[in-house]
């Protein structure tokens, strides 16, 4: 299916899950995302389409991305990261994480050749570790911090289409939990 979108414009994605559990979802992603019950809502009028989705949140679940094919070839920024670079803390629902103001500021600079940014921020993500002892014993699943920054690198920074360049800003957790300054300088320095 081809659709066209204007840069910078907001797109809605629905889906249907059958059976199953979420396994990946974004937990910090500052949009609102509404989420129906058991029936099928496509045939709902708009004016009664609030009660078709009782429950909102501000998390996007099981999308992990969305390709886009601009009509002429640009490059692309990675901003790697974990909380700020995820965007924890702006303003729901207004894309003022500091990636779109990059991406606008690109735009501006660059006028018709501009490069587009890729938002790789992971809340509570650490470079160097899966783990945070914070959540130890409390039942919360591993997937909640989710791969270490290390090997999550692979797919959200390596096997971007048309990535050139990258911007890391990641490590106040690890240092947050215990991790030595050295062993994070020299993972930082392995990143390439």
């Amino acid at each position: 299916m081809t659709l066209n979108v204007e840069a910078f414009s907001a797109l809605a994605i629905t889906f249907f899950l059958a059976q199953g559990d979420s396994l990946t979802g974004h937990l910090f992603a500052q949009q609102t995302s509404y989420i129906s019950g058991m029936t099928d809502k496509a045939f709902i009028s708009p004016e009664i389409a609030f009660l078709a989705y009782p429950l909102q949140t501000n998390s996007w679940y099981l999308i992990t991305g969305v390709d886009v094919i601009p009509s002429t070839l640009l490059n692309a920024v990675v901003a790697f990261g974990s909380s700020t670079t995820d965007g924890v803390g702006s303003t729901p629902n207004t894309n003022r994480r500091w990636p779109d103001y990059l991406a606008h500021r690109l735009k501006e600079a660059g006028g018709t050749q501009y490069m587009s940014v890729i938002n790789a921020g992971l809340s509570r993500n650490q470079l160097t570790s899966s783990e945070l002892p914070q959540l130890a014993n409390t039942g919360a699943t591993s997937y909640l911090v989710g791969e270490s920054g290390q090997q999550r690198l692979a797919w959200d920074v390596e096997t971007q289409p048309g990535a050139t360049d990258l911007i890391i800003h990641i490590g106040s957790n690890d240092l947050r939990t215990g991790v030595k300054v050295a062993t994070l300088i020299e993972a930082l320095q392995q990143v390439n």
